[in-house]
C-alpha cells in the first residue's frame, strides 16, 4: 500500500493475516537540475537491445517487489529514445529507464553492475541529467527501496530528497 505516514491499525490487521513486509519504497523527488556538462555518452537503447534488457532486469531485480515494466512498456520506452544504457564489450552492464511528462521525468529503472564501469551507476545518473537539462526538463521523481543505501547515496548526491509518500510491499510469508 501507498501511504504518507504509516497506518498502525492497517499495518497490525495485515501482520495478525499473515503478512511481512517484504519492502519500503520511498519517493524521491529532485527539483534543481543543474547544467553539467558531461563526457560520458551511454548508449540509447534500441529494438534489437529489448529483449536482452528484459532479460537483464529479470535477473537484476526482485520480480516481486521491483516495479517492473513489461515488454509492451519497455518496447514503448526504447521506440521513444527513452532508455539509456551502459554496455561493455557488447553486454548491457547498467541500464536506466525514464518518461518524459511535460516538464518532469519519471526514473522507472535504473541499475548498474558492480564490476562494469567505474562508478557506472553515477555517470549514468549524470548522463540522464545532462540529458535532462538539454531537454529543459525541470524536475525528476522516482521510487527507490529505502534498504538499497549505495542507490540512496547517489540519488542524494546528485539532489534528490524523499517526500515522505511511501509504498510499502507486504507478502504472505
Amino acid at each position: 500500500y501507498i501511504a504518507k505516514e504509516q497506518s498502525v491499525e492497517l499495518k497490525n490487521a495485515l501482520l495478525k493475516a499473515g503478512f511481512n513486509v517484504r519492502a519500503v519504497f520511498g519517493r524521491i523527488i529532485n527539483f534543481r537540475f543543474e547544467k553539467t556538462s558531461s563526457q560520458y555518452e551511454p548508449v540509447i537503447a534500441t529494438m534489437t537491445d529489448v529483449k536482452p534488457l528484459l532479460t537483464r532486469m529479470n535477473e537484476d531485480f526482485d520480480l516481486f517487489i521491483d516495479h517492473l515494466c513489461d515488454y509492451k512498456t519497455l518496447t514503448s520506452l526504447v521506440e521513444m529514445g527513452q532508455v539509456l544504457l551502459n554496455v561493455k564489450e557488447e553486454e548491457i552492464k547498467g541500464y536506466l529507464l525514464y518518461e518524459i511528462q511535460n516538464k518532469k521525468s519519471f526514473i522507472r529503472a535504473w541499475y548498474n553492475a558492480d564490476n562494469c564501469v567505474p562508478m557506472g551507476g553515477m555517470l549514468l545518473l549524470g548522463a540522464f541529467h545532462h540529458l535532462m537539462t538539454r531537454l529543459d526538463v525541470t524536475s525528476t521523481y522516482g521510487w527507490v527501496n529505502v534498504a538499497n543505501d549505495s542507490a540512496v547515496m547517489v540519488y542524494r548526491r546528485y539532489g534528490y530528497s524523499f517526500d515522505g509518500l511511501k509504498d510499502i510491499i507486504m507478502a504472505r510469508q
